[in-house]
């Protein structure tokens, strides 16, 4: 992988035939904040991520170690991302399948990643509108395995690093894959968990938020969003991606034998990479 993929080349880029419905996202509700996370399967593990859409371009976002392995090597050379959205019949869903070639987007300068503050994004489609009609080109290294009539929706509502407010409530939505037992029918691993928590606090030295909420491994890359209280009622923004957790040290010496046992804990922390760095790489 080129070392130089936070650069911007200019290519020609190839769109597929394939155009679907775009429906906005109504951040304000709940219910479609459900079909904001993303299943994010390499060749060694999984992660979670979220579409985002800027203008008239919408992307693919996750953290930078979900994708890649090393700051110039990809995991895989090709992702499989898994959504869903609602169905027609009123409480269901169904299932939004693409195999991304992420090889051949960094190879046409369509990846960017800050593996500093742990941030990719991948330009999936062009978005237009006709006859009122909004729809999306995808580009050529986007391909459907399961393709539904009614496309999918992206997150716009956005609130920046300095504007995120300390003990707001803050929802996570992932694919948590390191809990439970696999082997135990407690947990459906293809659908999204959500965790409720606060935004504990800022490390204004790094620029990230930091949440009063479990994450674990899965979780990466997943969208983290702010509840704003507004007259109409809750307002859902997205405020970053889970990045990591913060452990705790558990540290136990036989004084005996003068042996330390070191026990890394998770502490119930986790790290929040906020929008701005998403919004830089899309410049």
């Amino acid at each position: 992988m080129s070392s130089s993929f936070m650069k911007s080349r200019n290519l020609t880029l190839g769109l597929c035939a394939v155009v679907v419905f775009c429906f906005p996202s109504a951040l304000g509700q709940t219910g479609n904040l459900m079909y904001s996370p993303v299943l994010v399967n390499v060749s060694d593990g999984s992660g979670s991520g979220f579409y985002f859409s800027r203008g008239n371009t919408t992307y693919f976002v996750t953290a930078a170690h979900v994708v890649m392995s090393n700051p110039t090597t990809l995991r895989s050379p090709s992702i499989t991302l898994t959504s869903y959205l609602p169905a027609r019949k009123r409480g269901s869903s169904q299932m939004v399948k693409i195999e991304l070639s992420i090889g051949r987007a960094d190879t046409l300068g369509e990846l960017k990643a800050d593996v500093i503050h742990d941030v990719a994004v991948v330009r999936i489609s062009r978005d237009t509108t006709e006859n009122g009609v909004g729809r999306m080109y995808f580009l050529s290294y986007v391909h459907f395995v399961i393709n539904p009539d009614t496309g999918f929706i992206s997150s716009s509502a956005i609130t920046p690093f300095e504007s995120a407010i300390v003990t707001s409530d803050a929802y996570l939505f992932g694919y948590p894959s390191a809990i439970g037992v696999p082997n135990l029918p407690q947990l459906d691993y293809t659908q999204p968990l959500i965790r409720r928590g606060i935004i504990a606090g800022k490390n204004y030295a790094k620029k990230t938020i930091i949440i009063d909420c479990m994450v674990y491994p899965g979780n990466s890359g997943g969208p983290v969003f702010e509840i704003d209280e507004v007259p109409e009622g809750k307002s859902f923004r997205l405020i970053g991606l889970v990045s990591e957790f913060i452990p705790f040290e558990d540290i136990w010496v036989n004084q005996r034998f003068g042996i330390a046992n070191h026990q890394w804990l998770n502490s119930g922390y986790g790290v929040v990479v906020p929008v701005d760095f998403m919004l830089d790489l899309m410049r």
